[in-house]
């Protein structure tokens, strides 16, 4: 069985050679537990599980993707919990995963367009690729910007794990300001605050201009509706402001430490000559 790896799959890096070599191991003892994932004829998941059966000579099983499934965020969901993934790798990925959907929609093996995924999950904003894929909401920019302007060899270098996003942006923009976050850190309680007070000020907008035009069947409720979403942005804004401000705590606390342990190590070379 002579198989290809589908682009969403190959979107992400391939395993380790340890990690591979291991993985030939287990199947040729203990054979392959876990079936071949296919979609449109494709590898999607398991392209390492096949790449060892055929290695080891062992028997391939193989499945179709349910196709009321969204193969992007399938694929996501099976490669992010990698544990030799970075979360540049991550971000990197999950951004051409998304990209993939402009050059080619997904068709059945009879090459018709698979109508049972709605197009509008098939496109998402970096706020929902970085639930997805489990990092924050700046490192999939920063992925974005490096996808788009960043040279091939760059972006493989990042795939790869030798460089971060940061790095790759620095390629490009020499002049990228240093950040007080860590932007390799997931996706993190003040990420989630702001996304829902962007939701929340976009349900605002929506029904304002539903009541301004007249069309909205509860319109005698509208208001109150309204003024419930401001009070509710309200309450973000203000625990969004207190994660901050314990943000800025933890970093000044962190700079004094550094500054005693540098003095500490000062005197212990004075005690030392």
């Amino acid at each position: 069985m002579n198989l290809n790896q589908h682009p969403l799959s190959a979107a992400f890096p391939p395993m380790q050679e340890d990690e591979y070599n291991s993985l030939v191991e287990s199947i040729q003892s203990m054979g392959l537990q876990n079936p071949i994932v296919l979609f449109d004829g494709m590898v999607i998941d398991g392209w390492h599980r096949y790449c060892a059966c055929i290695d080891s000579g062992t028997q391939i099983k193989t499945i179709n993707l349910d196709l009321s499934v969204n193969p992007q965020t399938y694929v996501i969901a099976q490669n992010k919990e990698r544990r030799h993934l970075t979360k540049s790798q991550v971000a990197l990925a999950a951004v051409k995963v998304y990209d993939w959907l402009p050059a080619k929609r997904p068709t059945s093996s009879t090459g018709a367009e698979i109508k049972s995924v709605p197009s509008t999950e098939l496109t998402k904003t970096a706020n929902e690729i970085a639930k997805i894929s489990g990092v924050s909401t700046s490192l999939i920019e920063k992925a974005k910007a490096v996808e788009s302007k960043a040279s091939d060899e760059v972006k493989a270098k990042v795939l790869a794990g030798e460089i971060s996003l940061k790095k790759a942006e620095e390629t490009f923009n020499p002049k990228v300001e240093v950040e007080i976050a860590d932007s390799e850190n997931e996706y993190t309680a003040q990420d989630m605050l702001k996304d829902e007070n962007a939701e929340l000020s976009k349900a605002v907008t929506e029904l304002t201009e539903k009541l301004a035009i007249g069309n909205y069947d509860g319109a005698d409720n509208v208001q109150d509706i309204i003024a419930e979403l401001k009070t509710q942005k309200q309450n973000l804004e203000v625990e969004l402001n207190a994660v901050k401000k314990s943000r800025d705590s933890l970093l000044n606390e962190n700079n004094q430490l550094k500054k005693q342990i540098a003095m500490q190590q000062k005197e212990i070379k004075k005690l030392s000559k």
